[in-house]
């Protein structure tokens, strides 16, 4: 919770550094997330780590030993410099649709709707509704809008109020995330610009 821990997070570097660590553990069957608790679960966690971690590797020895030119260009620029240089728009856009929520397991609670311009929204395949994207992921994305407003408009006032439910910025009670991504970026930095100066 540091500012530079902010521009650490946005990088996506903790992302990657998570994403090789969890691959290899659950590769050599040590999977101790709470959420793989039933071993059916770690069987499966494990064995596809395995075949991505065979996938991974054989691409690797082959761009390093059959086609050094002919496959490592392909791979750096569709494949490795697209997922490094998209992690931190992804990072700027999961954080505030995650932070700054109660530690619940309650959907309404830990996860935030944003409010975004239509284009956007078409971009993210509708993911700024993403109360209703995880609450009720059956649902096909084109139809999170309609979603969104049976929530918002059930019980009068209450269905409005859920949206608020767990915020733990008072900034944002009121119109959960409505004014985008930018606005929370900016409250959460300045938030921890302010506790830092406070701590000092």
């Amino acid at each position: 919770e540091e500012p530079l821990g902010y521009l650490a997070y946005i990088s996506g570097i903790p992302f990657w550094i998570d994403a090789i660590s969890s691959l290899l553990k659950h590769a050599f069957g040590y999977c101790p997330e709470i959420y793989l608790h039933a071993e059916k679960a770690r069987k499966e966690v494990t064995f596809e780590a395995r075949v991505y971690l065979l996938l991974y590797t054989s691409i690797a020895l082959a761009a390093t030993t059959i086609g050094k030119q002919s496959l490592i260009s392909p791979l750096l620029s569709l494949w490795i410099l697209p997922a490094l240089l998209g992690q931190p728009f992804l990072r700027f856009y999961l954080l505030a649709e995650h932070r700054g929520r109660k530690n619940s397991p309650i959907i309404y609670e830990n996860t935030r709707t944003m409010s975004t311009n239509w284009l956007y929204h078409k971009l993210a395949w509708h993911m700024p509704y993403h109360i209703e994207h995880h609450s009720w992921p059956s649902v096909p994305f084109h139809k999170l809008g309609d979603v969104h407003e049976l929530l918002v408009t059930a019980d009068g006032a209450e269905g409005k109020a859920i949206l608020d439910r767990g915020e733990i910025y008072p900034e944002l009670q009121g119109g959960n995330g409505g004014k985008g991504y930018i606005h929370f970026n900016y409250i959460f930095l300045r938030r921890l610009l302010q506790k830092r100066r406070q701590n000092q």
